[in-house]
């Protein structure tokens, strides 16, 4: 079973803490919390952390943190995040079908390199070592949209990468509060294991036009499918060591049959040995 994005909580953005709510999920589903705060502000304090665990920062114009969370119920708690200095916003996402234990991913990468000024912007490439992982990739921006505190949805368009299956924004939010800042969420299927390639995205002003930045903020985390443990069709195909079974036919006399094969499987008709 391939991994798939079911839900969100509510959107919050502050110039203080604040808390994010689960969206609607089973147990099992993991949640990421995606936030981004200033690039100079301090790292995000999850507090209380209600089960979530850090998975990565990237920072260049926007810090950019993404954390963790198993469901074990189907009202899990909300985590909350201390005042990181100048603002903060972020989302938990609802992922259900990942490998059931351990991390959620099979790989990840972070990519906060200054690059040639282009309002393309690529998220890193991955290389999975299974079918059917789930890419979420994500952009920051620190381009404040020049309103007292307004939330909008628009800083990036047209995510392209044709070896992904399903490519779809989730998340597209940016804040006036503070300095100004945000980011985009997008996943895709990536059907066959292997090198994904890049996924581009636009930067975009709040009216749709290109923007074009020399810096990168963004990260790719591979999720990783559940393992289907009956795949080996040849597992339990023999008795004794994986052969297949041989049967032999009734005797036709009244002479002890001898099985010198441990891999003989008893016939039908009872035979003295």
């Amino acid at each position: 079973m391939a991994p798939s994005f079911v839900s969100s909580g509510a959107i919050q953005h502050s110039i203080s803490g604040a808390t994010f709510p689960w969206g609607a999920h089973q147990v099992n589903d993991v949640g990421l919390l995606v936030a981004g705060c200033e690039a100079s502000d301090a790292a995000l304090n999850l507090n209380p952390g209600e089960g979530f665990a850090p998975v990565l920062t990237v920072t260049q114009g926007e810090k950019l943190s993404v954390f963790w969370c198993r469901a074990t119920s189907t009202s899990m708690p909300a985590p909350s995040i201390d005042d990181p200095g100048n603002h903060i916003v972020g989302k938990i996402y609802v992922f259900r079908g990942c490998v059931a234990s351990g991390d959620p991913w099979n790989v990840l990468a972070t990519d906060s390199l200054v690059q040639v000024s282009s309002s393309t912007i690529p998220a890193p490439a991955v290389t999975t070592t299974v079918p059917n992982c789930l890419l979420v990739m994500g952009w920051g921006t620190d381009v404040d949209i020049l309103f007292s505190s307004a939330l909008i949805e628009t800083n990036f368009q047209d995510h392209t990468n044709a070896n992904l299956t399903g490519l779809t924004e989730i998340g597209d939010y940016r804040t006036a509060l503070g300095s100004g800042g945000g980011y985009s969420l997008a996943c895709g299927l990536l059907p066959a294991a292997g090198d994904s390639g890049a996924t581009t995205a636009t930067r975009t002003t709040s009216d749709g036009t290109p923007q074009a930045t020399n810096v990168r903020c963004t990260f790719t985390i591979a999720l990783a499918p559940t393992v289907n443990k009956n795949r080996d069709t040849n597992k339990f195909r023999g008795v004794f060591g994986g052969v297949q079974p041989v049967r032999c036919a009734p005797p036709t006399t009244d002479q002890p049959l001898w099985l010198p094969d441990r891999n003989l499987v008893h016939p039908a008709t009872p035979v003295r040995v």
